[in-house]
């Protein structure tokens, strides 16, 4: 089985048989010009990780996370005005 996911100009394969990818990726080269950047490190703002070892697949949304911390600490920084207080 392999699993094509496409988003804007990004195309992920994944799959269980290496020539089944392979053939799905000549079948792609044949029809579009594509460029092979490799194995896949981020995708979506997912940071993806594969140790063929040890089989293990990590993903993980660590950056993402710190960005949007980066992006709303100002605004915990700053006094806020309540009925309350």
């Amino acid at each position: 089985m392999v699993m094509v996911g496409v988003y804007v100009d990004d195309i992920l394969r994944v799959g269980n048989n290496r020539s089944l990818i392979n053939e799905v990726k000549g079948y792609i080269e044949y029809h579009f010009k594509i460029k092979d950047l490799g194995p896949v490190k981020t995708m979506l703002g997912i940071n993806i990780s594969h140790n063929v070892l040890d089989g293990l697949l990590t993903i993980d949304q660590s950056t993402m996370i710190k960005i949007i911390v980066e992006v709303i600490q100002p605004y915990n920084d700053a006094p806020i005005n309540s009925p309350l207080g």
